[in-house]
């Protein structure tokens, strides 16, 4: 990944964060024309390499977002279990009778966000912390 020095410019919108969320917001943005700055940490913490299962409900929005065959080129089909958020407890639900996709996605998380990391270099500010943000609109 190179993140490029980016100039002194007014955004339309600043990402905190250079997580699936920042990354993927920062890549619709881009195809939407909208300018943008993603703040990236220099120093980010080493989590370990969990694996995260999108439910079969999740596959309309992205293909909606038009990401789906990018997400499925870092994940792995599943077809049954998973743990519902906020519980200790697995959950059983088997994707296969749902429609009109019969699977979930188990991403490779850390595979497809360094993908996105050097789709989306242009964009990343590197920060060490943000000292101050002045806002000009209304000036």
């Amino acid at each position: 990944m190179t993140m490029q020095t980016v100039q002194s410019r007014p955004y339309d919108v600043i990402i905190t964060g250079q997580g699936l969320a920042g990354l993927v917001l920062s890549m619709l943005l881009e195809r939407a024309g909208i300018n943008h700055l993603v703040l990236a940490r220099r120093e980010h913490k080493q989590y370990p390499a969990l694996a995260e299962t999108l439910p079969s409900s999740a596959l309309p929005l992205l293909d909606r977002l038009g990401i789906r065959p990018l997400v499925e080129a870092f994940a792995e089909r599943t077809f049954g279990y998973h743990a519902i958020w906020g519980t200790d407890a697995l959950q059983s639900n088997h994707f296969w009778g749902q429609r009109p996709y019969p699977y979930g996605l188990k991403l490779r998380k850390q595979a497809l966000q360094k993908e996105l990391l050097q789709r989306q270099a242009r964009y990343l500010l590197p920060v060490d912390a943000l000292l101050s943000a002045t806002n000009t609109a209304n000036s």
